[in-house]
């Protein structure tokens, strides 16, 4: 292992929790920030956001348990090596990297798999029949966790960008043009040139 290998792969890392919280922003601004937006794509298109709802929630407790895999994964005796927080963990640690601050943070940022792991594993994964024949919803928490684990993944790239001499990168805001933002301009717009 070297330093210019785990650069690589914590730039790869990064750059996947990135995208990942750009995903959350995405649904935020569509489906839970802003009331008026919520009844503005109702209004618009309901089934096809609703389509789009229930794919971005699938996607997010897929992504999130994959980014919280093991750093191994082995298949008919080959070992494949996962791009995860125990892997970014395991190559700062054969550097002589990891840190208690970054082990209490990576801890704390893992503790959200507890409730991700059954819809992927139930739901996304594999179709468990019990599980889809109970018709519970499975994966429900509370907002505080969300929140802390979007703060952990923030702070466990900083810590670990510092360490490897890359430095942090803030990544909670992600506007860009053509984003979200700009295509709900563009169907309020639309509402009151012709729905209205």
């Amino acid at each position: 292992m070297t330093k210019r290998e785990i650069i690589k792969d914590f730039k790869l890392f990064r750059e996947y929790c990135i995208d990942l919280r750009r995903a959350y922003n995405t649904y935020t601004a569509l489906f839970a920030s802003d009331q008026g937006n919520i009844d503005l794509i109702r209004k618009i298109a309901p089934v096809f956001f609703k389509e789009i709802q229930d794919m971005m929630i699938r996607d997010w407790y897929l992504r999130c348990n994959i980014l919280m895999d093991p750093a191994t994964t082995t298949i008919k005796k080959i070992i494949y090596k996962n791009l995860t927080v125990d892997h970014i963990n395991i190559q700062l640690d054969q550097l002589g990297f990891l840190d208690k601050q970054i082990k209490n943070t990576a801890k704390s940022l893992l503790k959200y798999k507890k409730h991700t792991q059954k819809p992927r594993n139930k739901l996304i994964g594999h179709l468990d029949q019990a599980s889809i024949r109970r018709g519970k919803t499975l994966g429900k928490h509370k907002s505080e966790a969300l929140s802390a684990f979007l703060k952990d993944i923030q702070e466990y790239c900083d810590l670990v960008g510092v360490k490897i001499g890359i430095g942090p990168l803030d990544f909670s805001c992600s506007s860009c043009q053509g984003d979200v933002v700009d295509l709900l301009g563009t169907l309020r717009k639309y509402q009151k040139k012709c729905l209205t």
